[in-house]
């Protein structure tokens, strides 16, 4: 709910619908995920994240509390790539200094309730599964390949492998985009 209310600017009113509420959600996750596997883990201490973020991390912050433009600047880094653990620590600390805790910690409990996520839409997601591959034997291509399109639009990770298919979702999963998959 923090990140929720941040990403809405202080002068607007609070956007507390479902979507916003999951897209802050994947947004903490993929922040979290992405310092979960730039760094190694069990040699962390919570102590590392005291130390200030860089203050290009948070200098939207004085730009009159501008939340959007801190989002940004941690997606830059982000996407600079895991093998970086010098960014990895950075958005750990300023996911720190946030207020979000230990971003490591963090991870792992946003993993566990991506998995109930996963028990959850397991029966929808694997009937698509089995409607892709009848399409397959039937030799509806299109079909077959609308199903895989709305399945990863709906943040499902599709993988073909011998003897079926692998699935597992991503940070971008969005369960009313599952629901419109099913009306392919």
């Amino acid at each position: 709910m923090r990140l929720a209310m941040l990403m809405t600017h202080y002068r607007s009113p609070i956007d507390w619908t479902e979507k916003r509420l999951i897209d802050a959600h994947n947004k903490l996750y993929r922040w979290s995920w992405f310092v979960h596997e730039g760094l190694n883990v069990d040699t962390l201490t919570q102590e590392m994240w005291l130390t200030p973020p860089p203050p290009e991390l948070i200098a939207g912050l004085e730009n009159d509390l501008n939340f959007s433009e801190v989002s940004l600047e941690i997606d830059k880094f982000c996407s600079r790539g895991f093998s970086n653990s010098d960014n990895a620590i950075a958005v750990g600390r300023a996911l720190f200094f946030l207020g979000f805790g230990d971003p490591i910690f963090l991870a792992r409990r946003l993993n566990d309730q991506f998995r109930e996520l996963e028990v959850k839409y397991q029966p929808e997601i694997d009937k698509l599964i089995a409607d892709r591959a009848a399409a397959k034997i039937a030799k509806d291509f299109g079909k077959a390949d609308g199903i895989r399109a709305s399945l990863v639009e709906a943040g499902v990770e599709i993988k073909d492998v011998p003897g079926g298919v692998e699935w597992s979702l991503t940070p971008s999963f969005d369960a009313a985009k599952l629901a419109e998959a099913g009306n392919v």
